[in-house]
């Protein structure tokens, strides 16, 4: 059960914050591929909590694949937030 409740929150929320990104395509701004592949990985830990009900092991495998998916978005994220803290500023 605690499998499940992990699973669940983590996929719902990166998929909130990743939508919330992935939204303003309507108003012309580009999608970045690793935008995309960060949701399908939301969505796909979303469906894995569900699944973990009933086979855990084999959840478990598919969340790894899906977690090392979003890493490619957060990964960058995370390193643009080191580099930013040790040049002491913002580029923004």
């Amino acid at each position: 059960m605690l499998r499940f409740v992990l699973y669940l929150l983590t996929g719902c929320s990166t998929a909130v914050q990743i939508l919330s990104l992935v939204v303003f395509f309507v108003w012309g701004r580009p999608v970045s591929p690793l935008e995309v592949v960060a949701l399908l990985g939301s969505a796909t830990l979303i469906v894995m909590a569900f699944y973990s009900l009933f086979r855990p092991r084999r959840a478990v495998r598919v969340a790894l694949f899906t977690l090392v998916g979003m890493s490619t978005y957060y990964g960058f994220a995370v390193y643009a937030a080191v580099r930013n803290i040790v040049s002491l500023g913002s580029q923004y």
